[in-house]
């Protein structure tokens, strides 16, 4: 049987996701082991805050993925090549414009998160410079639909990542030597990156860019970005600060849950790519969507019952400590980050077919869950079941936006 090239894509791109979600696992194995639950605590605290402070560029890979996509569809190289000149200068501007605030008040990041090491927010900042710089790179792959090299490159950050444990944690202190091991692995897949895309920097025809008609599509890819990225980080940042002590045992009980948040992703990077092109011929996404949501649900939701099954086992071998309080919280993230997967595939979705009306009662629903969380914070597990009950009411809205968006 042939395989369409948004199958092909598929297969590529899963298979090499979930090579790297078992690396990923095996990293998460080794730090909740080789580092004190105090520092694995502040490192979760320090990666959720990481999310949210490079979710522009998580917006400009979508943005960039976006317009070259539908330009290397349209066979225009010269538009192409200038769009994405221009976008990887701003890449390179706004990245700087967020790293040197986050050095200036490290100090008070640190204090606000209980911990003493200014370094590790430091180097949080020059992971978030470089995300920036790796965001234009990566979108550009991604819009020129080369998943296979996608899948080469993370499958080689991945391992890199493996490693780094193992000799960072000999020369630094735990927690800067765990963020170091984020950044390493990134400046990596940059260097090895900028051959790949080369043909992007070359000299293009003189075409006029209309950045503002480029900005006006960032802002709902900006606005989908914070409203998913606050529901599945901001809850680990509050409860550092407001729950210290519990903070260790909810770290603990979300690792499970970001696993299950991430298996899906590869399939949302395939859609997007296919679906923008489709969208800028005017032609039929409906099966794309059908066999994403699919393909985004089948394998969480064995990974969830498998769980639910024996915790105490996921739990022993995925941090080798366990408790009735990380049990229960790990059962509430397996089924919120499940759906949640699920809401950022429909997001994607809708974004790339330029539909925008989710963003407006996703926006309403966020705020109200986190005015709430910070203003009635009664306990970790109350924080958890908060986020699974906006995760439901959010899934249950974007279903129904997302396939009228189809039938339109």
């Amino acid at each position: 049987m042939r395989l369409d090239s948004f199958t092909k894509n598929s297969l590529i791109i899963f298979l090499a996701s979930g090579i790297g979600n078992f690396i990923n696992l095996l990293y998460q194995w080794f730090i909740v082991r080789l580092v004190t639950p105090e520092t694995f605590a502040s490192l979760s605290s320090l990666l959720s805050l990481l999310a949210i402070f490079i979710l522009p560029f998580s917006a400009f890979a979508t943005m960039v993925t976006k317009h070259v996509s539908c330009f290397n569809a349209q066979k225009d190289q010269d538009s192409l090549r200038s769009i994405w000149q221009v976008l990887a200068r701003h890449a390179f501007f706004f990245s700087f414009i967020i790293f040197l605030p986050v050095v200036i008040f490290s100090s008070s990041i640190s204090r606000f998160l209980y911990i003493e090491s200014r370094a590790s927010v430091i180097i949080l900042g020059s992971i978030i410079f470089v995300s920036g710089i790796g965001s234009v790179i990566s979108g550009g792959l991604q819009g020129l639909e080369k998943f296979k090299i996608l899948a080469i490159l993370s499958l080689i950050a991945g391992l890199l990542k493996l490693v780094s444990p193992f000799v960072l944690l000999k020369f630094f202190a735990q927690l800067e030597g765990a963020l170091l091991g984020f950044l390493a692995p990134m400046i990596f897949g940059i260097i090895i990156s900028i051959p790949l895309v080369w043909s992007l920097f070359k000299k293009a025809k003189p075409t006029r860019v209309n950045t503002r008609e480029l900005y006006f599509y960032i802002l709902p890819v900006f606005a989908a970005s914070l409203i998913f990225l606050l529901l599945t980080n901001f809850d680990m940042v509050l409860v550092k600060h407001f729950f210290i002590l519990q903070a260790q045992d909810y770290a603990v009980a979300q690792l499970f849950g970001k696993i299950l948040l991430f298996l899906p992703g590869w399939i949302y990077l395939v859609m997007f790519a296919r679906v923008s092109s489709l969208h800028a011929q005017k032609q039929s996404s409906k099966t794309v969507l059908k066999s994403t949501l699919l393909f985004s649900l089948l394998p969480g939701l064995l990974v969830t019952i498998i769980f639910n099954l024996f915790p105490e086992l996921a739990f022993g071998i995925l941090a080798h400590r366990h408790s009735p309080q990380i049990i229960i919280l790990g059962r509430v993230f397996s089924f919120s980050m499940l759906i949640f997967a699920m809401v950022n595939t429909l997001f994607y979705y809708q974004l790339s077919v330029e539909r925008f009306n989710f963003l407006l009662p996703s926006a309403l629903i966020t705020a109200f869950v986190f005015l709430l969380l910070w203003f009635w914070h009664i306990s970790v597990l109350w924080v958890a079941g908060m986020l699974l009950v906006a995760s439901v009411c959010i899934l249950i809205i974007n279903l129904r936006s997302a396939f009228n968006a189809v039938l339109i």
